[in-house]
């Protein structure tokens, strides 16, 4: 499988509703799944956070080969301290 990052965008909301609503994936990450209204929020800011900047921040992950969303890749600058980032992922469990 060829795995590639792009940065999400509006239009990736189902693949991204499906990641965060999912109790298997979130189990680690919240301890809960979010909940659709809650969901559409955190995503409006995601996309907002995206367009600010060009080199971090969300990716969805894609099988490259079928352009099948397999999970959300971050890449975060921490608050106040530019020297730090954050990396963190989820994938779907079948992955």
């Amino acid at each position: 499988m060829n795995i590639g990052i792009v940065k999400m965008t509006q239009y990736d909301f189902s693949g991204y509703f499906k990641m965060v609503n999912g109790d298997k994936v979130m189990k680690m990450i919240t301890g809960k799944s979010i909940e659709l209204e809650k969901a559409k929020t955190d995503f409006e800011k995601l996309i907002k956070e995206n367009s600010l900047n060009k080199n971090f921040e969300k990716f969805k992950v894609v099988n490259n080969e079928t352009n099948d969303f397999l999970g959300i890749a971050k890449l975060e600058v921490y608050e106040g301290n530019s020297q730090g980032v954050e990396i963190g992922y989820m994938l779907s469990p079948q992955y």
